[in-house]
């Protein structure tokens, strides 16, 4: 059996961890849509607006534009939003 030289070792090396760098970030993102829906379920505008950058934007469609953890927190803890969430609205 031959042993692969250094510079093979190396590249393949190299290969896996920018594979492993991608499957980090994706379980990063994954992580972040997750806990979107249960934080703003909750009512838990905190926990919501941690899950944004403060310069983060979310166009709501057709409804506003919010921009960073502040307008999320107050979109959260809106009365209108309120309302939904004791109605059973819920993200899914």
């Amino acid at each position: 059996m031959s042993v692969p030289d250094s510079d093979d070792l190396a590249t393949r090396l190299a290969a896996v961890e920018r594979r492993l760098q991608q499957v980090e970030d994706e379980l990063a993102l994954h992580r972040q849509l997750a806990g979107y829906g249960p934080a703003v379920d909750a009512g838990d505008a905190g926990a919501a607006a941690d899950l944004w950058t403060e310069d983060g934007l979310y166009d709501i469609g057709g409804h506003g534009l919010l921009q960073g953890r502040d307008d999320l927190r107050e979109i959260v803890d809106n009365p209108v939003h309120r309302s939904l969430l004791e109605a059973g609205c819920a993200h899914v």
